[in-house]
């Protein structure tokens, strides 16, 4: 299994998306809707909790997308990432893990907010840091629910993506799809826990 997710140092500021490769948002599902459906994993514990980092952004919009069949994006839920004194507490959102089908791919993306570590130096800046960009992150729902509290957003996580994206804008196939986001990982992402391969952990 893969994970698109990891945390980059000097990450701060306006993230602009430069991805042109967008796929179908499905018009007649883009309201959010009941965290219980019939291809979902039965709830079975409280919600699990993500972050979404630059730093960390507090109060911004996260929509949670299942990627169909053929392709197009499929509104499951919308967050909000917290707030908080500590940076510790800014940025976590609910990524539904104990409800996303195993087998299917998700997208995260995660829009606007406020940097409270815009110079990624670990330190809580006095200001926030208005974002202006979108960062997101794709996996498959069993990638998710395996990394559970470790998954993160991130610019790594938005390079990633744009480097696949076109695969799901255009013949949208699971298989390939899949192949190529461990083609495009590599490149990106290290063996930052020292196990001889890029894997869910890193």
């Amino acid at each position: 299994m893969l994970l698109l997710i990891v945390s980059f140092g000097g990450c701060g500021g306006d993230t602009s998306s430069t991805s042109e490769e967008t796929p179908t948002v499905n018009d007649s599902s883009t309201e959010e809707i009941s965290s219980t459906t019939d291809n979902s994993t039965e709830e079975t514990s409280g919600p699990v909790y993500g972050k979404a980092l630059l730093g960390n952004l507090a109060n911004a919009t996260v929509k949670i997308y299942e990627i169909s069949d053929n392709g197009s994006l499929i509104l499951k839920w919308t967050e909000t990432t917290s707030e908080g004194n500590t940076l510790d507490e800014i940025g976590k959102f609910n990524i539904h893990a104990n409800e996303l089908n195993p087998d299917r791919f998700y997208l995260y993306r995660v829009e606007g907010g406020c940097d409270w570590d815009a110079d990624d130096d670990g330190v809580m800046d006095a200001n926030c840091t208005e974002n202006k960009g979108v960062i997101r992150a794709v996996a498959k729902g069993k990638t998710i629910q395996e990394v559970g509290e470790s998954f993160k957003v991130t610019v790594a996580s938005e390079i990633i993506y744009e480097k696949v994206a076109k695969y799901l804008k255009y013949s949208f196939n699971a298989t390939t799809f899949e192949n190529e986001l461990s083609k495009a990982i590599s490149p990106v992402l290290t063996d930052v826990n020292g196990d001889g391969k890029v894997g869910i952990k890193d």
